[in-house]
C-alpha cells in the first residue's frame, strides 16, 4: 500500500480492490483463510459507510458496532458449520450416525 515519496489513501488503494471482489487482499492475511467471506464483506460495507462524505449519510457508532457485532456472530456460525463439516469428513461414521438420526 506505501509507495516510495506518495501518500497513498486507504479508500483510493481500496475501491480497485472491492470493484475486483477480492475479499482476500483486504482480510488480514494472519487468518489464513479461516474466516467468513460474507461476514467479512459485510464489515467491508460497514467500513465504507463510514468513510461517506457527509456526516448525515454516515452510520452512528452503535450502529457500526451492531452490524459489527452481527458480522462476529455470522463469522462464529460459519465456522462452527465448517468444523462440524471437517470433523464429519474425518469421521464418516460420525457422518453417518448424525445423518440418520
Amino acid at each position: 500500500m506505501h509507495q516510495q515519496g506518495e501518500q497513498t489513501y486507504i479508500v483510493h488503494w481500496i475501491n480497485p480492490i472491492i470493484e475486483a471482489g477480492d475479499i482476500r487482499s483486504i482480510v488480514d492475511p494472519r487468518l489464513q483463510g479461516e474466516f467468513s467471506t460474507n461476514s467479512a464483506w459485510r464489515a467491508v460495507e460497514v467500513a465504507m459507510l463510514c468513510i461517506a462524505s457527509t456526516a448525515a449519510r454516515r452510520p452512528d457508532m452503535s450502529n457500526v458496532l451492531a452490524e459489527l457485532k452481527e458480522c462476529a456472530a455470522l463469522d462464529m456460525v460459519a465456522n462452527t458449520t465448517t468444523t462440524q463439516i471437517t470433523q464429519q469428513q474425518q469421521h464418516p461414521r460420525n457422518w453417518y450416525r448424525n445423518a440418520s438420526s
